[in-house]
């Protein structure tokens, strides 16, 4: 589980680091367009042509967006995750086009960096580290992801980024994925729960639906990834009381 944790946790980097690339050709753009926007905002006013989930732009890179235990969580953070939260919104069909769901997407995003925040400090506070092992094992996978050495300097100097500071972020998120690994108690899935799930799936799949045995142990993983998901939000919870958050968007 622990490897699971470490590539998820890898491919949100890879995805803040991807945004990251994209924010400065996004705002030339913004720029380049300004003025045919304000020609089309003056031709086109309606109480529908406000902020939404899907027009709305996040928040400037350097504006503190919460503050946890005195930690500041910056606008940088909170716009990588909105990219990401939007795009799975949109890719689960839903209607991103309303000010309700951009209420609904800035709350999913300060309460997912709150959430993080907070474990990181926990596991800060309990002394989990990351060993030189481990980080030069994500490292190796990141670099994996592209043809040759040349493309990964590139993605980091398009990014803004250096190795070193690369390394320090794989660094924090493997004594996440430690920290969740230890504290967080998944427990044991039971056949029953096996095959309500598959009963579930198979009314849903009808003729298509293969034999339990032959899905078990997807079933079994993400049974275990939604146990894990429960109780690290009722861990976060349980941080949060004893925390000083102040939301400041």
């Amino acid at each position: 589980m622990l490897n699971k944790l470490k590539l998820f946790f890898l491919v949100s980097i890879l995805t803040i680091v991807m945004a990251a690339c994209g924010d400065e050709a996004e705002e030339n753009e913004q720029a380049t367009d300004s003025e045919n926007e304000q020609t089309q905002t003056e031709n086109d006013q309606s109480p529908e042509t406000g902020d939404n989930a899907e027009t709305q732009k996040a928040v400037e890179d350097d504006v503190v967006v919460a503050v946890v235990n005195g930690k500041e969580i910056k606008g940088i953070d909170y716009n990588a995750f909105y990219q990401q939260v939007l795009s799975f919104y949109q890719q689960q069909g839903q209607d991103v086009s309303s000010d309700e769901m951009a209420v609904q997407l800035k709350q999913t995003i300060l309460n997912e960096l709150i959430g993080q925040e907070l474990i990181a400090q926990d596991a800060e506070k309990k002394g989990y580290e990351a060993s030189e092992e481990e980080i030069n094992e994500q490292i190796d996978m990141v670099k994996s992801q592209f043809d040759d050495q040349e493309q990964y300097q590139e993605l980091l100097e398009q990014s803004n980024i250096t190795e070193d500071e690369l390394r320090a972020q794989l660094a924090d998120q493997i004594k996440t994925n430690n920290y969740i690994e230890e504290e967080v108690n998944v427990g044991e899935v039971s056949e029953e729960e096996i095959q309500t799930y598959y009963d579930q799936y198979k009314e849903m799949a009808q003729d298509e639906a293969p034999e339990l045995e032959e899905v078990r142990d997807q079933i079994v993983a993400e049974l275990q990834r939604e146990k894990q998901g429960e109780q690290i939000a009722k861990l976060v919870e349980e941080l949060k009381e004893n925390s000083e958050i102040d939301i400041r968007i």
